[in-house]
Protein backbone atom coordinates (compact mmCIF):
# COMPACT_ATOMS: atom_id res chain seq x y z
CA UNK A 1 0.00 0.00 0.00
CA UNK A 2 2.82 2.42 0.83
CA UNK A 3 4.46 1.75 -2.51
CA UNK A 4 1.17 2.30 -4.33
CA UNK A 5 0.70 5.70 -2.62
CA UNK A 6 4.28 6.64 -3.46
CA UNK A 7 3.78 5.77 -7.13
CA UNK A 8 0.57 7.77 -7.22
CA UNK A 9 2.21 10.82 -5.67
CA UNK A 10 5.17 10.74 -8.08
CA UNK A 11 4.90 13.04 -11.05
CA UNK A 12 4.07 11.42 -14.35
CA UNK A 13 6.87 11.10 -16.88
CA UNK A 14 6.75 10.50 -20.61
CA UNK A 15 9.34 8.78 -22.76
CA UNK A 16 10.14 10.07 -26.21
CA UNK A 17 9.88 7.35 -28.80
CA UNK A 18 12.77 7.14 -31.15
CA UNK A 19 16.33 8.31 -30.78
CA UNK A 20 17.35 11.88 -31.57
CA UNK A 21 13.81 13.28 -31.51
CA UNK A 22 13.78 17.09 -31.14
CA UNK A 23 10.57 18.94 -30.41
CA UNK A 24 10.64 22.65 -31.20
CA UNK A 25 8.05 24.75 -29.42
CA UNK A 26 7.62 28.07 -31.34
CA UNK A 27 7.00 31.26 -29.47
CA UNK A 28 3.65 32.00 -31.17
CA UNK A 29 0.79 30.00 -32.51
CA UNK A 30 1.45 28.60 -35.95
CA UNK A 31 -1.36 26.81 -37.66
CA UNK A 32 0.55 26.43 -40.90
CA UNK A 33 -1.54 29.08 -42.71
CA UNK A 34 -0.33 31.97 -44.84
CA UNK A 35 1.55 34.84 -43.17
CA UNK A 36 -0.62 37.67 -41.86
CA UNK A 37 -1.32 40.65 -44.17
CA UNK A 38 0.37 43.94 -43.60
CA UNK A 39 -1.72 47.01 -42.74
CA UNK A 40 -1.43 48.47 -46.26
CA UNK A 41 -2.54 45.18 -47.83
CA UNK A 42 -5.50 44.98 -45.46
CA UNK A 43 -6.63 48.52 -46.29
CA UNK A 44 -6.20 47.89 -50.01
CA UNK A 45 -8.18 44.65 -49.86
CA UNK A 46 -11.00 46.27 -47.89
CA UNK A 47 -11.07 49.26 -50.23
CA UNK A 48 -11.35 47.03 -53.28
CA UNK A 49 -14.12 45.11 -51.54
CA UNK A 50 -15.93 48.37 -50.76
CA UNK A 51 -15.67 49.42 -54.40
CA UNK A 52 -17.03 46.06 -55.59
CA UNK A 53 -19.95 46.32 -53.19
CA UNK A 54 -20.73 49.84 -54.40
CA UNK A 55 -20.50 48.84 -58.05
CA UNK A 56 -22.91 46.00 -57.39
CA UNK A 57 -25.59 48.37 -56.18
CA UNK A 58 -28.18 49.94 -58.49
CA UNK A 59 -27.62 53.31 -56.81
CA UNK A 60 -24.16 53.70 -58.38
CA UNK A 61 -25.45 53.06 -61.89
CA UNK A 62 -28.46 55.34 -61.43
CA UNK A 63 -26.28 58.20 -60.16
CA UNK A 64 -23.75 57.68 -62.96
CA UNK A 65 -26.44 57.64 -65.63
CA UNK A 66 -28.07 60.80 -64.27
CA UNK A 67 -24.68 62.55 -64.06
CA UNK A 68 -23.79 61.77 -67.68
CA UNK A 69 -27.22 62.77 -68.97
CA UNK A 70 -27.14 65.98 -66.90
CA UNK A 71 -23.77 66.93 -68.40
CA UNK A 72 -25.17 66.52 -71.90
CA UNK A 73 -28.42 68.33 -71.08
CA UNK A 74 -26.48 71.29 -69.68
CA UNK A 75 -24.25 71.51 -72.75
CA UNK A 76 -27.02 71.38 -75.39
CA UNK A 77 -28.98 74.51 -74.30
CA UNK A 78 -25.74 76.47 -73.96
CA UNK A 79 -24.74 75.56 -77.52
CA UNK A 80 -28.19 76.41 -78.90
CA UNK A 81 -28.09 79.74 -77.09
CA UNK A 82 -24.65 80.53 -78.51
CA UNK A 83 -25.85 79.67 -82.02
CA UNK A 84 -28.79 82.06 -81.77
CA UNK A 85 -31.40 79.34 -81.52
CA UNK A 86 -30.54 77.80 -84.88
CA UNK A 87 -28.95 74.47 -85.68
CA UNK A 88 -25.83 75.08 -87.79
CA UNK A 89 -23.56 72.13 -88.70
CA UNK A 90 -21.03 72.94 -85.97
CA UNK A 91 -23.62 72.64 -83.19
CA UNK A 92 -22.95 68.93 -82.70
CA UNK A 93 -19.22 69.54 -82.41
CA UNK A 94 -19.77 72.27 -79.83
CA UNK A 95 -22.15 69.99 -77.94
CA UNK A 96 -19.53 67.25 -77.88
CA UNK A 97 -16.89 69.69 -76.63
CA UNK A 98 -19.05 71.23 -73.89
CA UNK A 99 -20.31 67.82 -72.77
CA UNK A 100 -16.69 66.75 -72.31
CA UNK A 101 -16.00 69.86 -70.25
CA UNK A 102 -19.13 69.38 -68.14
CA UNK A 103 -18.20 65.78 -67.42
CA UNK A 104 -14.90 66.86 -65.87
CA UNK A 105 -16.83 69.13 -63.51
CA UNK A 106 -19.35 66.37 -62.80
CA UNK A 107 -16.52 63.97 -62.00
CA UNK A 108 -15.12 66.36 -59.40
CA UNK A 109 -18.48 66.63 -57.63
CA UNK A 110 -19.07 62.86 -57.69
CA UNK A 111 -15.55 62.28 -56.37
CA UNK A 112 -16.19 64.61 -53.44
CA UNK A 113 -19.43 62.81 -52.62
CA UNK A 114 -17.91 59.34 -52.88
CA UNK A 115 -14.86 60.35 -50.87
CA UNK A 116 -17.09 61.55 -48.04
CA UNK A 117 -19.23 58.40 -48.17
CA UNK A 118 -18.40 55.21 -46.31
CA UNK A 119 -20.22 51.95 -46.78
CA UNK A 120 -22.40 51.23 -43.78
CA UNK A 121 -21.75 47.52 -43.70
CA UNK A 122 -18.59 45.52 -44.20
CA UNK A 123 -15.91 43.43 -42.48
CA UNK A 124 -15.35 44.60 -38.93
CA UNK A 125 -18.38 46.90 -38.94
CA UNK A 126 -21.79 46.60 -37.43
CA UNK A 127 -24.71 47.66 -39.56
CA UNK A 128 -25.27 51.39 -39.33
CA UNK A 129 -21.85 52.25 -37.90
CA UNK A 130 -18.64 53.50 -39.45
CA UNK A 131 -16.32 53.56 -36.45
CA UNK A 132 -14.09 50.73 -37.70
CA UNK A 133 -13.74 52.32 -41.13
CA UNK A 134 -12.94 55.73 -39.68
CA UNK A 135 -10.14 54.21 -37.60
CA UNK A 136 -8.43 53.00 -40.80
CA UNK A 137 -7.88 56.57 -41.99
CA UNK A 138 -8.60 58.08 -45.40
CA UNK A 139 -6.86 55.49 -47.57
CA UNK A 140 -9.70 52.98 -47.61
CA UNK A 141 -12.51 55.35 -48.73
CA UNK A 142 -10.10 57.13 -51.07
CA UNK A 143 -9.15 53.96 -52.93
CA UNK A 144 -12.76 52.77 -52.97
CA UNK A 145 -13.92 56.10 -54.43
CA UNK A 146 -11.21 55.97 -57.10
CA UNK A 147 -12.39 52.48 -58.04
CA UNK A 148 -15.89 53.81 -58.63
CA UNK A 149 -14.41 56.77 -60.48
CA UNK A 150 -12.48 54.49 -62.81
CA UNK A 151 -15.70 52.72 -63.84
CA UNK A 152 -17.56 56.02 -64.22
CA UNK A 153 -14.75 57.39 -66.40
CA UNK A 154 -14.87 54.33 -68.65
CA UNK A 155 -18.64 54.67 -69.16
CA UNK A 156 -18.47 58.44 -69.69
CA UNK A 157 -15.61 58.08 -72.18
CA UNK A 158 -17.61 55.53 -74.16
CA UNK A 159 -20.48 58.04 -74.38
CA UNK A 160 -18.06 60.77 -75.50
CA UNK A 161 -16.67 58.51 -78.22
CA UNK A 162 -20.21 58.01 -79.53
CA UNK A 163 -20.67 61.79 -79.58
CA UNK A 164 -17.31 62.22 -81.33
CA UNK A 165 -18.25 59.79 -84.10
CA UNK A 166 -21.73 61.25 -84.56
CA UNK A 167 -20.49 64.86 -84.64
CA UNK A 168 -17.27 64.27 -86.54
CA UNK A 169 -15.31 65.86 -83.73
CA UNK A 170 -11.75 64.94 -82.77
CA UNK A 171 -11.49 61.75 -80.73
CA UNK A 172 -8.57 63.28 -78.83
CA UNK A 173 -11.07 65.46 -76.94
CA UNK A 174 -12.61 62.33 -75.38
CA UNK A 175 -9.15 61.09 -74.44
CA UNK A 176 -8.28 64.38 -72.74
CA UNK A 177 -11.61 64.36 -70.90
CA UNK A 178 -10.88 60.83 -69.64
CA UNK A 179 -7.47 61.87 -68.32
CA UNK A 180 -8.90 64.94 -66.56
CA UNK A 181 -11.79 62.93 -65.07
CA UNK A 182 -9.32 60.42 -63.63
CA UNK A 183 -7.27 63.29 -62.19
CA UNK A 184 -10.35 64.79 -60.57
CA UNK A 185 -11.35 61.46 -59.02
CA UNK A 186 -7.88 61.18 -57.52
CA UNK A 187 -7.92 64.74 -56.18
CA UNK A 188 -11.49 65.33 -55.06
CA UNK A 189 -12.02 61.88 -53.54
CA UNK A 190 -8.85 62.50 -51.53
CA UNK A 191 -10.31 65.78 -50.30
CA UNK A 192 -13.55 64.08 -49.29
CA UNK A 193 -11.90 61.08 -47.65
CA UNK A 194 -9.34 63.26 -45.90
CA UNK A 195 -12.00 65.62 -44.55
CA UNK A 196 -14.09 62.68 -43.30
CA UNK A 197 -11.13 61.24 -41.41
CA UNK A 198 -9.85 64.60 -40.25
CA UNK A 199 -12.94 65.82 -38.44
CA UNK A 200 -14.31 64.16 -35.33
CA UNK A 201 -17.87 65.05 -36.30
CA UNK A 202 -19.58 63.90 -39.46
CA UNK A 203 -21.42 67.20 -40.21
CA UNK A 204 -18.20 69.18 -39.93
CA UNK A 205 -16.47 66.73 -42.27
CA UNK A 206 -19.23 67.04 -44.87
CA UNK A 207 -19.20 70.84 -44.73
CA UNK A 208 -15.40 71.00 -44.98
CA UNK A 209 -15.18 68.51 -47.84
CA UNK A 210 -17.92 70.14 -49.90
CA UNK A 211 -16.68 73.65 -49.20
CA UNK A 212 -13.17 72.92 -50.47
CA UNK A 213 -14.52 70.81 -53.34
CA UNK A 214 -16.86 73.55 -54.53
CA UNK A 215 -14.12 76.17 -54.24
CA UNK A 216 -11.85 74.15 -56.53
CA UNK A 217 -14.67 73.17 -58.90
CA UNK A 218 -16.56 76.47 -59.23
CA UNK A 219 -15.51 79.11 -56.72
CA UNK A 220 -12.00 79.69 -58.06
CA UNK A 221 -13.18 80.79 -61.50
CA UNK A 222 -15.95 82.91 -59.97
CA UNK A 223 -13.40 84.58 -57.68
CA UNK A 224 -11.03 85.31 -60.57
CA UNK A 225 -13.84 86.94 -62.58
CA UNK A 226 -15.04 88.94 -59.58
CA UNK A 227 -11.51 90.24 -58.94
CA UNK A 228 -10.96 91.54 -62.48
CA UNK A 229 -11.98 95.12 -61.58
CA UNK A 230 -9.54 95.04 -58.68
CA UNK A 231 -6.55 94.36 -60.95
CA UNK A 232 -7.41 97.05 -63.49
CA UNK A 233 -4.93 99.93 -63.67
CA UNK A 234 -3.92 102.87 -65.86
CA UNK A 235 -0.23 102.43 -66.59
CA UNK A 236 2.15 104.79 -68.42
CA UNK A 237 3.26 103.61 -71.85
CA UNK A 238 5.90 104.64 -74.35
CA UNK A 239 6.15 104.33 -78.13
CA UNK A 240 6.53 100.72 -79.31
CA UNK A 241 9.01 99.87 -82.07
CA UNK A 242 9.59 96.68 -84.10
CA UNK A 243 6.39 95.09 -82.82
CA UNK A 244 5.93 91.41 -83.60
CA UNK A 245 2.65 89.56 -83.07
CA UNK A 246 1.72 85.92 -83.00
CA UNK A 247 0.19 84.81 -86.27
CA UNK A 248 -3.52 84.16 -85.90
CA UNK A 249 -3.99 85.25 -82.29
CA UNK A 250 -2.44 88.72 -82.72
CA UNK A 251 -0.84 88.43 -79.26
CA UNK A 252 2.30 90.48 -78.68
CA UNK A 253 5.47 88.44 -79.01
CA UNK A 254 8.26 91.01 -78.88
CA UNK A 255 8.84 94.74 -79.24
CA UNK A 256 11.23 97.53 -78.39
CA UNK A 257 10.35 100.72 -76.53
CA UNK A 258 11.29 104.35 -76.92
CA UNK A 259 12.42 106.08 -73.77
CA UNK A 260 9.76 108.74 -73.46
CA UNK A 261 6.38 108.15 -71.81
CA UNK A 262 3.70 109.31 -74.22
CA UNK A 263 0.50 108.53 -72.34
CA UNK A 264 -1.39 105.98 -70.29
CA UNK A 265 -3.24 102.79 -71.16
CA UNK A 266 -5.77 100.62 -69.39
CA UNK A 267 -4.27 97.26 -68.43
CA UNK A 268 -5.36 94.31 -66.34
CA UNK A 269 -2.79 92.61 -64.11
CA UNK A 270 -4.30 89.19 -64.71
CA UNK A 271 -1.08 87.50 -63.57
CA UNK A 272 -2.19 88.27 -60.01
CA UNK A 273 -5.44 86.27 -60.21
CA UNK A 274 -5.10 83.72 -63.01
CA UNK A 275 -3.64 81.17 -60.63
CA UNK A 276 -7.01 81.05 -58.86
CA UNK A 277 -8.67 79.62 -61.96
CA UNK A 278 -5.75 77.39 -62.96
CA UNK A 279 -6.89 74.58 -60.64
CA UNK A 280 -10.44 74.49 -62.04
CA UNK A 281 -11.30 71.16 -63.73
CA UNK A 282 -12.86 72.83 -66.79
CA UNK A 283 -9.86 75.16 -67.18
CA UNK A 284 -7.46 72.21 -66.97
CA UNK A 285 -9.53 70.39 -69.58
CA UNK A 286 -9.52 73.44 -71.86
CA UNK A 287 -5.77 73.86 -71.59
CA UNK A 288 -5.02 70.22 -72.36
CA UNK A 289 -7.69 69.86 -75.06
CA UNK A 290 -6.49 72.96 -76.87
CA UNK A 291 -2.97 71.57 -76.94
CA UNK A 292 -4.06 68.08 -77.99
CA UNK A 293 -5.96 69.13 -81.12
CA UNK A 294 -3.93 70.83 -83.83
CA UNK A 295 -5.21 73.22 -86.46
CA UNK A 296 -8.20 75.50 -86.43
CA UNK A 297 -10.81 74.33 -83.97
CA UNK A 298 -13.13 75.76 -81.38
CA UNK A 299 -10.77 75.52 -78.42
CA UNK A 300 -7.24 75.80 -79.83
CA UNK A 301 -7.10 79.48 -78.91
CA UNK A 302 -7.70 78.90 -75.19
CA UNK A 303 -4.24 77.72 -73.99
CA UNK A 304 -2.47 80.68 -75.56
CA UNK A 305 -4.94 83.21 -74.19
CA UNK A 306 -4.78 81.81 -70.67
CA UNK A 307 -1.01 81.64 -70.75
CA UNK A 308 -0.88 85.22 -71.97
CA UNK A 309 -3.11 86.21 -69.06
CA UNK A 310 -0.66 84.48 -66.72
CA UNK A 311 2.20 86.54 -68.14
CA UNK A 312 0.53 89.86 -67.38
CA UNK A 313 0.07 93.18 -69.19
CA UNK A 314 3.17 92.77 -71.36
CA UNK A 315 1.14 90.49 -73.63
CA UNK A 316 -1.78 92.89 -73.77
CA UNK A 317 -0.27 96.33 -74.25
CA UNK A 318 3.21 97.11 -75.59
CA UNK A 319 5.74 99.16 -73.64
CA UNK A 320 3.93 99.41 -70.33
CA UNK A 321 6.22 101.50 -68.11
CA UNK A 322 8.58 101.60 -71.12
CA UNK A 323 9.61 97.99 -70.46
CA UNK A 324 10.78 95.99 -73.46
CA UNK A 325 10.06 92.35 -74.15
CA UNK A 326 12.65 90.89 -76.45
CA UNK A 327 11.68 87.25 -75.90
CA UNK A 328 8.50 85.46 -74.84
CA UNK A 329 8.21 85.07 -71.11
CA UNK A 330 9.04 81.68 -69.67
CA UNK A 331 6.49 81.41 -66.90
CA UNK A 332 5.34 78.08 -65.45
CA UNK A 333 2.71 76.61 -67.82
CA UNK A 334 -0.82 76.72 -66.44
CA UNK A 335 -1.43 73.19 -67.68
CA UNK A 336 1.17 72.07 -65.12
CA UNK A 337 0.53 74.48 -62.25
CA UNK A 338 -3.22 73.75 -62.14
CA UNK A 339 -2.96 69.98 -61.57
CA UNK A 340 0.01 70.56 -59.25
CA UNK A 341 -2.10 72.86 -57.06
CA UNK A 342 -4.93 70.32 -57.01
CA UNK A 343 -2.61 67.49 -56.00
CA UNK A 344 -1.06 69.64 -53.27
CA UNK A 345 -4.48 70.31 -51.73
CA UNK A 346 -5.35 66.61 -51.94
CA UNK A 347 -2.08 65.69 -50.26
CA UNK A 348 -2.77 68.07 -47.38
CA UNK A 349 -6.17 66.50 -46.74
CA UNK A 350 -4.85 62.93 -46.95
CA UNK A 351 -1.98 63.72 -44.57
CA UNK A 352 -4.26 65.50 -42.09
CA UNK A 353 -6.84 62.71 -42.22
CA UNK A 354 -4.22 60.02 -41.68
CA UNK A 355 -2.71 61.88 -38.76
CA UNK A 356 -6.12 62.33 -37.13
CA UNK A 357 -6.89 58.62 -37.57
CA UNK A 358 -3.60 57.61 -35.94
CA UNK A 359 -4.28 59.97 -33.05
CA UNK A 360 -7.69 58.37 -32.49
CA UNK A 361 -6.13 54.90 -32.55
CA UNK A 362 -3.52 55.87 -29.95
CA UNK A 363 -6.22 57.41 -27.75
CA UNK A 364 -8.30 54.22 -27.99
CA UNK A 365 -5.34 52.02 -27.02
CA UNK A 366 -4.37 54.18 -24.05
Amino acid sequence: MAEDKKDAAAPSSYELIGPGVIIDFPDGDDDGGPPPEGPVAVVLRLAVQDARVALGRARFWVISTIAILASWLVAVPVVLLMSGGGYPPEVQGWGYLLTSACLTLTASLLATHWGLSRLRTGPGQDSGTVDHARSSGPLRPWIAAMGRGLVFTAVATAVLLVLAVSSGGPVAIAGVAAVVMLLEFVVFSAIGAGAESWSERRPAAVVTGWLVGLILAVGNVAAAIALLPAVRADEPVSVALNVQRDYGSERLVSYECAGEIVGAAEVFHTERIIWLAAANPVVIFGLLAGQAVEGENSIAWLPGELQAAAEGPSRQVACVNAEEMAEPATELPLSFSGPALQLAVAGVFLAAGGRAARRRQQAAVS
